[in-house]
């Protein structure tokens, strides 16, 4: 009995305990003072691996100061790392990320208004389409079901039904407008790429359709020439440009760009 009691602490362990696996101290579940029975584990060791949990693996105790090398090799053997509850939580709110919305994009000019029946959004989309999602909260919709075309209540579709002369914009600058004239002439600026449609030759006093060199590639590509001479119906902002020097109304979609004769 005295040859046993010289005996290493390792050695003990594995001889008075029945199985190996009930003898190992878990570092995630462990006490104060089952910590400090470790060999090379005092007090300050002890608590300091209780504050670093929950570990993943034992060897997570490596990157504890003081822990590292022959320390660890000391203990190593007679510990384990169990999942601790924080650490279970912790995997699922990983797990459920979040993933982003695609929205489609199509380049045909006709389109439908409608109305997420989720969020209450209101969105453009093509006519072609008989279902597809929202790109405000990602719901479903379909032609039949809820979420299909409301009736005309857009701010831009009532300001289609409210067309007013050419003549008459400059008393509604910074809002939207639908404006009707004649094309009498069209340019496009070498300087920005802008398409400019002039409802009078005077196109300093007058208004005109300015389209954007950005947006010009949603409309046809002879647009500088087709829409000259025409009678249209422009729906955008109207605006006063260059140190309000030109009444311009802001066209962005060929559907907001209408002929009538």
């Amino acid at each position: 009995m005295r040859m046993a009691c010289l005996l290493p602490p390792v050695v003990l362990a594995v001889l008075l305990c029945a199985s190996p696996a009930f003898c190992l101290v878990d570092v995630n579940k462990a006490s104060q003072s089952e910590l400090e029975d470790l060999p090379g584990i005092g007090p300050a060791y002890a608590k300091r691996i209780i504050e670093g949990r929950p570990y993943k693996s034992i060897n997570d105790l490596k990157s504890l100061k003081g822990l590292g090398g022959k320390t660890f090799e000391k203990f190593k053997d007679m510990i384990t790392a169990g999942a601790s509850k924080s650490a279970k939580e912790e995997t699922p709110e990983k797990a459920v990320a979040q993933k982003p919305i695609e929205v489609p994009v199509y380049s045909v000019e006709s389109y439908k208004l409608f109305e997420c029946h989720k969020c209450k959004n209101t969105y453009r989309v093509s006519s072609e389409l008989t279902s597809g999602w929202c790109p405000y909260c990602g719901g479903k919709w379909n032609v039949k079901g809820a979420g299909s075309a409301p009736p005309e209540s857009s701010a831009k579709t009532k300001a289609a039904t409210e067309v007013l002369s050419f003549k008459d914009a400059g008393d509604y600058v910074d809002r939207d407008k639908s404006v009707e004239g004649t094309v009498v002439d069209t340019n496009v600026s070498r300087r920005s790429g802008n398409l400019y449609l002039n409802f009078d030759k005077d196109y300093s006093t007058y208004l005109s359709v300015k389209i954007l060199a950005s947006d010009l590639g949603k409309f046809r590509p002879d647009a500088d020439s087709y829409y000259k001479g025409k009678k249209i119906v422009a729906t955008g902002v109207i605006k006063r440009e260059d140190a309000d020097q030109y009444l311009r109304i802001i066209v962005t979609d060929p559907a907001d760009l209408k002929v009538v004769e």
